[in-house]
């Protein structure tokens, strides 16, 4: 993860106000063990969230870096959110159980998971660590 680190801070300088580069940057941190810096880069992500009128497209940006930094409560409006506004798109259920799995909620990540699978989403996205407790347990959809 350490290469994805420095691709996604070069990413940074091309657009400083990305969310989805922001919140790509933290979960790299993360994933290469710096909690600290990935910390920092959530709360960054959440103060362009907080300045950007448009925000309200990014809601389950700003839901995995809420779940991360432990604000549950408004991790989960924020999730519960998105899906009312888009109860049938993949990512939306994607990110919804990645929120739901940082959060501990292993039965609602585990429903939203397959429920992304379900939508067309493909598994190679579960590979991700905060998903190993539930991918046992996905199951491929069937035709």
């Amino acid at each position: 993860y350490d290469d994805a680190v420095q691709l996604f801070r070069q990413a940074l300088e091309l657009a400083p106000d990305s969310p989805a580069v922001l919140l790509n940057l933290a979960d790299a941190e993360f994933l290469a063990g710096r909690e600290t810096e990935a910390n920092h880069s959530y709360r960054e992500l959440l103060d362009v969230l907080e300045r950007d009128p448009g925000a309200e497209e990014h809601l389950t940006i700003g839901a995995q870096a809420l779940a991360h930094l432990g604000h549950v409560s408004e991790a989960l409006a924020a999730v519960h959110e998105a899906l009312r506004q888009t109860p049938d798109n993949p990512l939306t259920a994607y990110e919804a159980s990645l929120v739901f799995a940082v959060l501990g909620d292993r039965a609602s990540a585990l429903w939203h998971a397959q429920r992304a699978l379900e939508l067309g989403l493909d598994a190679r996205w579960f590979v991700f660590p905060w998903f190993d407790a539930l991918r046992a347990d996905l199951q491929a959809p069937t035709d």
